[in-house]
């Protein structure tokens, strides 16, 4: 129970840091490690939550690749084309 509660908390702290960074949407390295094949991610750097008493790093989908539709439409077309 104990790591459900940290995931719930570090998301919550994530959600915070997007006001810190100027990003709508920011997520850890577990995060990054599903997705890094579908979008291009940029690293924001390490961000100290007190709260939690540890450093994160933080990352962020690039700007550019957000008008992109979802990783299995990219697919669909790429075969309809």
């Amino acid at each position: 129970m104990k790591e459900g509660r940290l995931a719930v908390n570090l998301s919550w702290r994530l959600q915070e840091v997007t006001k810190q960074v100027g990003r709508d949407l920011v997520m850890g390295e577990q995060v990054v490690v599903l997705i890094d094949e579908h979008f291009e991610i940029e690293s924001l750097g390490s961000v100290y939550l007190p709260s939690l008493e540890q450093t994160v790093n933080v990352f962020a989908v690039k700007p550019e690749d957000f008008g992109l539709p979802l990783p299995e439409a990219r697919v669909a077309a790429t075969l309809v084309h």
